[in-house]
C-alpha cells in the first residue's frame, strides 16, 4: 500500500518548500552579468527582457530591469499570497515570468494590481530548486524554475487591457520541449476531459490525463470525471505542469472531448487484450469489492484507503483501487458492493491500479470465491504472480519460515515469509502479528488479495478467518 506516512511526509515537505523564506537580496552589491557556461552572450543589468531571462541569456543572481511588462495574474487567494505573474507585451512562448513576493515602490499595494496593468520591475534572477531537486521522470530536463527573487521592486506605469491568452494544445502544456516555454504565460487549453477528481489535500484536479488544474489563484470546484472543459489560466511548474485559473470565467465548458472507454478488469490487466488501455487513460469498469484497507481508521486526516475490485473469477480478474477519503466523504467502499467505477488506470511502481475513483453502487453482489493457487506460483518471480495480481487467492499448507519487517532506523514487523515458496503475507488489512506467529507455524490455508509493493508480491489476509491453522 502507499502508506499514510509517505503521503503526510510528502505534504509536510511540500509545505516547507512553499513557506516564504528570507532570501538574501542586496541589489546594491550586484556588479553586473555573471557570465556562465550555457547562459548565452549575457545581458547587462537594466537591459533585460523576459525573453532574455527565459532563454538563458541572463545568469542567476543578475539584477535586471524590466521596463514595461504586463500583469497577467496576482496571487491573492489561499495561504501563500503576494506573487505576481507578468508577460512581455509581445506575448507568445517564453514571454512569462513569476515575481516572487515583490514589493511596490509607489504608494500602492500588491493586491491593488490587476491583469492588464503595465509595470516596471527591478529584481534579481533566481533559479529556484526545491530541496533534493524535482527528480521528475516525466520531465527529466526540468532542473529549476526561473523567477525574480523576493524583494524585487514594482512601479506601476499605467493600466491597460488584460493580455489575451495564447491558445495551446494539451501536449504543448505538458510535454517537453514546448511546456517550459509556456511557463508563467496566460494560456487557454480547450476541450479537455476531467481525468481525476478534485484532491482536497492539494486543491487540484486533472484534465486530459496529464494536466493538473490547481487552486493557487482561485478556489477551483470539484468537477466529475468525464466533464469536458476549456480552461484559461497561468501555466506553472511544480513537480509537473499545472494551469492556474484566476476566476470562475476561466473554467468553461468544452466540446468534443474523447469518450471514456468502457473496459473490463481483464482488459486492463492483460496488455495483450485489444481493449487494453494505455497507462494514464481514464476508463469505466465494474466489479465487486473484495477487500478494504481498514488499518488506517485511527489515523488523523487526511486519510488514504485502498480497496480491491474483482469482476468474475480466474486470472487477471482483480485490480487494486487507490482512493483518497476522509470522514466527510459520503461514499465509502463496502465489501460485497457491486459498483460501476470511473478512474484513471496507471502503472504505479509496477503495480496495476485505478486511481481517483468515482463510483456508483449497483447493489449487493457476491464476493468471488478465492482462487486456490500454489504458493510458489504467486510468490515474487512465480509463473502466475502477474496473472493473479489483484485477485482474491488462497494458498494451502504453508509454513512460516521467517518474520518480515520494514527497513530503516526503526524497523517494524509486518508479516511472514513462507518456507519453500518464499511467498510473503503482510498485515496491511488485518494485524495478525499480535501475537507474533512463531517460525514453524503451519497454516492450513491463507486467503487474501494478491498485492505488489517494494518489488514483492504479497498476500493480504483481511481478517482472522483468512488465517486457518
Amino acid at each position: 500500500m502507499r502508506s499514510v506516512n509517505q503521503g503526510l511526509l510528502f505534504a509536510a515537505a511540500l509545505a516547507l518548500v512553499l513557506v516564504p523564506g528570507c532570501r538574501s537580496d542586496d541589489p546594491q552589491t550586484d556588479t553586473g552579468v555573471k557570465k556562465e557556461a550555457g547562459t548565452g552572450e549575457g545581458v547587462a543589468p537594466g537591459d533585460a527582457t523576459i525573453f532574455d531571462i527565459n532563454n538563458g541569456k541572463v545568469a542567476e543572481g543578475t539584477t535586471v530591469v524590466l521596463r514595461d511588462v504586463i500583469v497577467n495574474a496576482v496571487d491573492g487567494y489561499g495561504k501563500y499570497t503576494g506573487d505576481v505573474y507578468v508577460q512581455d507585451p509581445k506575448g507568445g512562448p517564453s514571454s512569462g515570468l513569476k515575481l516572487y513576493r515583490p514589493q511596490r515602490l509607489d504608494a500602492g499595494q500588491i493586491s491593488d494590481l490587476k491583469p492588464g496593468d503595465h509595470i516596471k520591475v527591478e529584481g534579481k534572477v533566481k533559479f529556484f530548486v526545491p530541496s533534493g531537486g524535482f527528480n521528475d521522470k516525466n520531465h527529466p530536463n526540468k532542473k529549476h524554475i526561473v523567477e525574480l527573487d523576493t524583494g524585487c521592486q514594482i512601479t506601476r506605469i499605467s493600466d491597460g487591457a488584460a493580455p489575451a491568452p495564447a491558445e495551446i494544445t494539451l501536449d504543448q502544456a505538458t510535454k517537453d520541449p514546448d511546456a517550459v516555454t509556456w511557463e508563467h504565460v496566460l494560456v487557454t487549453v480547450k476541450n479537455v476531459g476531467v481525468s481525476r477528481p478534485l484532491d482536497p489535500a492539494y486543491g487540484e484536479y486533472e484534465v486530459g490525463g496529464a494536466l493538473d488544474v490547481d487552486d493557487e489563484l482561485f478556489p477551483v470546484s470539484g468537477p466529475k470525471i468525464g466533464d469536458c472543459q476549456s480552461l484559461t489560466g497561468v501555466m506553472i511548474y511544480f513537480y509537473g505542469y499545472k494551469i492556474l485559473p484566476r476566476q470562475s470565467s476561466d473554467v468553461g465548458t468544452g466540446t468534443g472531448c474523447p469518450v471514456i472507454p468502457t473496459v473490463t478488469i481483464k482488459d486492463i490487466q492483460d496488455d495483450k487484450s485489444a481493449q487494453h488501455p494505455a497507462s494514464g487513460t481514464t476508463v469505466r469498469t465494474s466489479g465487486v469489492i473484495t477487500a478494504i484497507d481498514s488499518t488506517l481508521s485511527t489515523e488523523s486526516k487526511p486519510r488514504f484507503i485502498g480497496f480491491f475490485l474483482q469482476d468474475g473469477t480466474g486470472p487477471r480478474s482483480g485490480i487494486y483501487v487507490y482512493y483518497y477519503w476522509d470522514d466527510t466523504t459520503a461514499l465509502k467502499p463496502v465489501v460485497g458492493d457491486e459498483i460501476d467505477l470511473v478512474a484513471k488506470y496507471e502503472e504505479y511502481n509496477d503495480l496495476s491500479e485505478l486511481s481517483g475513483a468515482i463510483w456508483t453502487v449497483k447493489g449487493k453482489g457476491t464476493v468471488p470465491a478465492p482462487e486456490v493457487v500454489n504458493a510458489a506460483d504467486i510468490a515474487t518471480g512465480g509463473a502466475k504472480a502477474e496473472d493473479y495480481e489483484g485477485v482474491l487467492v488462497k494458498v494451502e499448507n504453508v509454513e512460516v519460515e521467517s518474520i518480515t519487517q520494514t527497513t530503516g532506523a526503526n524497523p517494524r514487523k509486518v508479516g511472514v515469509k513462507f518456507k519453500t515458496s518464499g511467498l510473503i503475507a503482510e498485515n496491511e488489512f488485518f494485524d495478525f502479528m499480535t501475537p507474533e506467529p512463531t517460525v514453524g507455524t503451519v497454516y492450513k490455508s491463507v486467503t487474501g488479495p494478491l498485492y505488489y509493493s517494494f518489488k514483492n508480491f504479497k498476500i493480504l489476509p483481511r481478517n482472522a478467518a483468512d488465517l486457518v491453522k
